[in-house]
């Protein structure tokens, strides 16, 4: 018997990091927790402690390094089953639970036990007849079931089970075969067990091996779907762990402290791996400085963000080492503040409190898919060392389009002679408006699209309304549904001005000046 933990989920957040395609459910630890969130199982000794008898009658030990579990037929005359659940490891209400389960006879007759409470009120999943599977709960000692949509036979087999369950929600999976997934019924957090039962003399007979036990999280979701962390309490707190360095994070008060100890890198695992969109994060500094709000993560060292430093400086940083200025925005020491980045391919945009502080393409930053993290730095100790309060992230991805072309220059004096077309790659995000200096722009008489989509015609009336005295740069912006925003410069060249001084030269007295080049003998001047 062994139980793995806390220091388990940051080897594992390593690896993730490393290996984006792997199941982000792998990854579900809370490091804020000092309770034990992982428990694994291997029966490599006799002991059993911690595994208590709800009722019934049967073998249950521990054989050649597996647990068996048998069924001695009818007891009390009505009681048909044995049921045990497991003390040592964490009670959860999300979690996932797997284990390997040979079973020893021809008719089932066995279950895995959930979110058990006591003796009258717990949740299973049941292997029965013919291949036949239910899910089960029990209230106050009485039992309601339902079968599940997919029949699997796995008399004297030895399979995989997994089954993960969240709030109401429920998965159970068999080696690589689904056979439910939806809902179930909620319930409070429990310890998970075994339950054997049969008749006559066919009584369930199964091996038990390798058993993992771990927390889920709920992933929370903003109304519009976007993915939330809202840290309203110790299991809305995402995936965040710390990947490098001597800072800490700590839960307190509804909200995640990162503290830095020089350099620390910190990562929401279950943040989506994205490559457009949006991260926005709701935080209170404690600090003059020194944080950094990250995206695109696939590591330490493989990571684009912004970094908030002393005196209201903000500045590109990669995780290769690369920085650089982008403008100047103070946040509130000791107040919630919004910080907000927008990433499309390689176009970005840092907004603070609502104040864009940054729009425009940064050439050191990947455009690779990644998560969301933190990076804390600083010397010394107290206000030199980067520390923040976060209370709430939202990660949203962008449906990105392309335009062609993704420019114009209108030259002097063409303003209102001609259209113009844009070119839209096809796309499942509607467009939603299309804005000039913030105010819509109206269709029919500024622009006109067509029924797929895919092109755009800013009207020459349009055009001529954006020519100034002077040289002018200005953006058409399409705005999208989700959130995404494709960006059009224009540049109108000056309406052209007559000079106030005229200059005047008489040629009827001579032709001083002028010197014939190339001309018929006709056109020669006398």
């Amino acid at each position: 018997m062994k139980i793995k933990r806390r220091k388990l989920f940051i080897t594992m957040l390593a690896f993730i990091l490393m290996v984006p395609s792997m199941p982000i459910h792998v990854l579900a630890a809370n490091t804020t927790d000092t309770s034990d969130e992982i428990y694994t199982e291997d029966f490599s000794n006799q002991d059993l402690t911690g595994w208590e008898k709800d009722l019934g009658a049967g073998r249950f030990e521990v054989v050649n390094e597996q647990l068996e579990m048998e069924t001695d037929g009818w007891v009390a005359g009505s009681i048909d089953y044995q049921q045990y659940h497991n003390t040592k490891a964490p009670e959860f209400k999300n979690a996932r639970l797997s284990m390997d389960i040979t079973v020893k006879n021809s008719h089932g007759r066995f279950g895995i036990v959930y979110r058990h409470i006591d003796a009258q009120n717990y949740d299973y999943i049941g292997y029965d007849v013919g291949g036949k599977w239910i899910r089960a709960e029990v209230r106050n000692g009485k039992k309601t079931e339902k079968e599940l949509p997919v029949k699997l036979n796995v008399d004297n087999k030895k399979i995989r089970f997994s089954m993960e369950y969240v709030n109401e929600n429920i998965q159970v999976i068999v080696d690589d075969t689904e056979l439910y997934n939806g809902p179930h019924t909620d319930n409070d957090a429990g310890h998970f067990g075994l339950r054997t039962w049969g008749y006559t003399d066919n009584y369930a007979f199964i091996q038990v091996d390798n058993i993992e036990y771990e927390k889920l999280r709920e992933n929370e979701q903003t109304e519009d779907g976007h993915y939330l962390v809202s840290f309203k309490d110790e299991d809305h707190t995402g995936g965040w762990g710390k990947v490098a360095g001597n800072g800490t994070m700590e839960y307190k008060d509804q909200a995640m402290n990162f503290a830095a100890d020089g350099n620390t890198i910190y990562a929401d695992a279950y943040s989506p791996n994205m490559e457009n969109g949006f991260v926005e994060f709701e935080v209170t500094p404690k600090t003059s400085g020194r944080m950094g709000f990250l995206f695109r993560f696939n590591g330490e060292n493989d990571f684009a963000g912004f970094g908030y430093d002393v005196g209201g400086s903000w500045q590109y940083i990669t995780g290769n080492g690369k920085y650089g200025e982008v403008g100047n925005k103070g946040l509130k020491a000791g107040e919630k503040n919004t910080v907000r980045i927008e990433f499309i391919n390689d176009n970005y945009r840092l907004t603070v409190n609502g104040d864009e502080v940054f729009n425009g393409p940064i050439d050191a930053f990947s455009t690779k898919a990644g998560k969301a993290g933190i990076r804390t730095w600083g010397y010394g100790s107290g206000d030199t060392q980067g520390q923040l309060d976060l209370h709430k992230m939202v990660m949203g991805e962008f449906s990105g389009v392309s335009l062609t072309p993704s420019s114009a220059i209108v030259r002097t004096g063409d303003a209102g002679l001609y259209d113009i077309n844009i070119k839209i790659s096809e796309t499942n995000n509607a467009l939603s408006k299309v804005t000039h200096e913030g105010k819509a722009l109206e269709a029919g008489k500024d622009y006109a699209i067509n029924d797929a989509a895919t092109r755009l015609t800013l009207k020459k009336e349009y055009i001529k309304s954006l020519q100034k005295d002077t040289d002018s740069q200005t953006k058409v912006i399409l705005e999208y549904e989700d959130g995404f925003k494709a960006e059009f410069p224009i540049t109108v060249l000056a309406t052209p001005q007559a000079s106030d001084e005229l200059y005047v030269k008489d040629f009827t007295k001579n032709m001083d000046g002028i010197k014939t080049v190339n001309a018929p003998k006709s056109h020669a001047p006398a």
